[in-house]
């Protein structure tokens, strides 16, 4: 996936900040699901 997006030409920051976003987003989904569950019980 990283030499995918070097071809495109995006700069290696760019691709550092994309990861940490989908990262960061992956988390927060896991939090509210979480959430949900035990709201649950």
């Amino acid at each position: 996936m990283r030499n995918g997006i070097v071809l495109i030409g995006v700069p290696g920051l760019a691709y550092n900040i994309f990861i940490g976003a989908i990262i960061l987003g992956m988390m927060a989904l896991h939090a509210a699901l979480e959430r949900r569950h035990n709201a649950g019980t």
